[in-house]
């Protein structure tokens, strides 16, 4: 049973979906667990635990090593400056399944380890030497650095309910061998061995086991081996004994768990790696965290939240809402201040004006406030500041702050991580009732998921925009437990863009001008269209403020041709409009002719996909994605956990189903993980025919083989139903044989 996961779609793909908490009571510390989706569609709720939480638990698969969803998670908790730990996952597998001995275990463990650290590393020099000086790089790659001295580290098997960290053995072991739990501790996963008592170094060098294979590994592997592979049930409850835990279950398997659950139980190591960390009183006086909420000196709320008082005036920041049954709660911490029920706050918008009066803002009030227990939640009087709690509002409204005092502005949401590349179409089969009610369904969707868009088109068609195709299915799915089943939805559609390159050499510049009259006659311009130069592309993505002050002074002519209408009727990408912006609406068609004089190009969604896979099934990995159109840019074998890596770029049009493809070409034994790139021209004529006789003779009269723009282009210029070259009629001059045979 996942009990976190509290959705059917969640319990039946095994995967985490929507974020959740539990308050959980470890000694006299209260502790808020935030579970949250580790799939990259998924990345708006990610973003809503992070600024949730003071501490990051950071779960890796000791097989898998370090994946890209890793590498982002990870380059989060570090902006966000967040305490992180990292949990070794499934250190099971490496006795069961690698079948390996305690000396390879541990140059695994240590070389996955090195390769976390080197994730830092990166990510520091790449981000934050941007605000800190060339000196203080190395200190804060070493303040960030995994150490399992620093006990910053768990290793654990969560199948199994076991997990422990090295101060667990260096207490059994210390009175044994009559060591200093201090110096145990920090020599246990070194390269360091036992002779007569004493610690000395070089074990590797001189052959001998180290510490950590001899006092951890080696007792871990001849209970696995006694439960797993041997089954000697009598054996595994003499050594449970041993070990002062009794075992109940009359199963091998049953009681291996119950054993190490109750001899090195994971709650126990997670739960004490966390009370080590920073609390919640003290997280918000880090500069970091307070700038990922825009919080300066300046700002009306910085000391309050800055000392996370009781008594200071009351500061509440939404992270997300959440849906039980009709009411509608939102998930929130407390920054500063209390709140209980009865308690009125002022909705307080990040872009609030300085100029708003206070008497107009939104008040709301709030009706109960409740403690998060996964699926179920329990009342309470009031919630404290630093408390992640759930509140029940008496309005509806659209803030990420409310404050008992009315402020000029508030805090700031968390920038949208994943952008919503995928659309579908939701049409209601009903009457303009039920039309009604399906809006109704798809604003409260937008609400409860950040990372979801809907706009309502030209033609009056709703759009709904997603993340991904799993992103996709759980929002379908949400819209049928709001009671819209009865709609129809389109098929997937992706969006595109369109640009234009250069001519060829030697085409006159004349030929590319297009002349535009003013309105009245007055004047008659010249206009033309040209690519800019990839430089100034690649800048311009950098910058986005660049690019917003770029739209405001080309506003008039978006205005009338929306950049749009060469190919696709889509959005037009890495242009320029040159000699004039006094345009009135029937320049439209000089503006198409303005494009049409250059070779036009699709602009496809690329995502960087990242497959995993084993030697046997590389060649099938290939296959699948030769035939998804996907462009291989580099394959490397990962060193901690012997798999090869395949990294590629794919079309997110060609991306659908891939995954369970994937899986079904190799039999379970390849996985992968889609997340957006870029922007890439797709270098083919969408209008290309064979002409010359040599393309004729190479091709064929209509060309034999596919051109993928212009397949994209006429399914899209059918879907919108624009004018295609489809022949209805092929071949007609080829007389059909109507007599029927009696």
């Amino acid at each position: 049973m996942r009990y976190m996961d509290s959705r059917e779609d969640e319990q039946i793909r095994g995967i985490t979906m929507k974020t959740s908490a539990i308050t959980l009571l470890y000694g006299p510390v209260l502790i808020n667990l935030i579970d949250s989706p580790g799939h990259v569609d998924f990345s708006g709720e990610v973003s809503a635990a992070l600024f949730l939480s003071d501490i990051a638990l950071l779960v890796i698969d000791v097989v898998e090593g370090v994946c890209s969803q890793t590498e982002f998670l990870l380059r989060k908790a570090i902006n966000l400056n967040l305490d992180t730990i990292v949990v070794f996952n499934k250190l099971d597998r490496l006795f069961v399944d690698l079948k390996q001995t305690t000396a390879e275990a541990f140059a695994h463990l240590r070389r996955l380890m090195e390769q976390v650290n080197s994730c830092i590393s990166q990510i520091v020099s790449g981000t934050l030497m941007e605000e800190q000086d060339w000196q203080d790089v190395d200190t804060a790659e070493q303040v960030l650095y995994f150490s399992p001295e620093k006990d910053n580290v768990v290793f654990a098997s969560a199948l199994h309910g076991y997990g422990f960290s090295l101060s667990d053995f260096a207490n059994i072991w210390s009175y044994k061998l009559s060591l200093p739990v201090t110096e145990l501790k920090a020599k246990l996963f070194t390269d360091s061995y036992l002779s007569k008592g004493v610690i000395k170094a070089d074990a590797d060098r001189l052959g001998k086991k180290t510490l950590f294979e001899q006092l951890v590994l080696q007792p871990l592997w001849e209970v696995h081996k006694c439960a797993l592979v041997d089954e000697a049930f009598d054996k595994l409850k003499v050594l449970a004994e041993k070990m002062g835990v009794k075992v109940k279950s009359k199963r091998v398997a049953d009681a291996f768990d119950e054993f190490m659950r109750g001899w090195l139980p994971l709650s126990s190591a997670c739960m004490r790696a966390v009370a080590r960390s920073v609390s919640a009183r003290d997280a918000f006086k880090r500069t970091n965290r307070l700038a990922s909420l825009s919080l300066s000196k300046g700002h009306p709320m910085y000391e309050a939240v800055r000392s996370c008082s009781d008594d200071s005036f009351t500061v509440v920041y939404l992270a997300k809402v959440l849906q039980f049954g009709d009411r509608v709660i939102a998930m929130c911490r407390i920054l500063s201040g209390h709140v209980a029920a009865g308690d009125e706050l002022f909705a307080i918008d990040d872009k609030s004006s300085q100029d708003e009066e206070p008497l107009e803002r939104q008040k709301v009030r709030v009706s109960n406030v409740y403690m998060l227990m996964g699926r179920e939640r329990m009342a309470i009087k009031c919630a404290a500041a630093g408390a992640v709690c759930a509140i029940e509002l008496c309005e509806g409204f659209l803030s990420s702050t409310l404050c008992s005092e009315s402020l000029t502005v508030g805090l700031a949401r968390p920038a949208q991580v994943c952008e919503p590349l995928v659309r579908v179409s939701v049409q209601s089969l009903g009457d303009s009732k039920d039309w009604q009610q399906l809006r109704d369904a798809l604003k409260q969707l937008s609400v409860l998921d950040s990372t979801v868009r809907v706009i309502e088109q030209e033609n009056g068609e709703l759009a709904v925009l997603t993340a991904g195709e799993v992103h996709l299915q759980k929002c379908l799915t949400d819209l049928s437990d709001m009671g819209q089943t009865n709609i129809k939805v389109s098929e997937p559609i992706v969006s595109f863009l369109e640009t234009v390159v250069p001519s060829p050499p030697g085409t006159a510049t004349g030929t590319h001008e297009t002349d535009c009259t003013i309105r009245g006659g007055m004047a008659t311009l010249k206009l033309r269209a040209v690519p800019l130069p990839t430089q100034i592309v690649k800048l311009l993505e950098r910058s986005e403020d660049a690019l917003r002050n770029l739209r405001e002074g080309v506003c008039d002519t978006v205005e009338v041709f929306e950049l749009k209408k060469a190919l696709l009727e889509e959005g037009v990408r890495w242009l320029k409009q040159m000699k004039g912006t006094w345009f009135s609406r029937r320049s439209d068609q000089q503006l198409r002719a303005a494009l049409c004089k250059h070779p036009l190009r699709l602009v496809v969604a690329m995502y960087r996909c990242i497959v995993q896979t084993n030697g046997q099934a590389l060649g099938k990995v290939h296959a699948v994605l030769s035939q998804r159109r996907a462009k291989v840019i580099n394959e490397d074998m990962n060193q901690a956990s012997g798999l090869f890596v395949v990294e590629a770029f794919m079309p997110i049009i060609e991306s659908f189903s891939f995954c369970e493809q994937l899986r079904k070409r190799t039999s379970g034994l390849a996985s992968g993980q889609l997340e957006f790139s870029h922007w890439e021209v797709l270098d083919e004529d969408p209008f290309w025919e064979p002409t010359t006789e040599d393309e004729v003779e190479l091709y064929g009269v209509k060309g034999d083989s596919i051109n993928r723009a212009r397949s994209y282009m006429d399914a899209l210029r059918k879907r919108k139903g624009l004018l295609t070259d489809e022949l209805i009629v092929v071949n007609a001059e080829k007389q059909r044989n109507l007599k029927r045979n009696k």
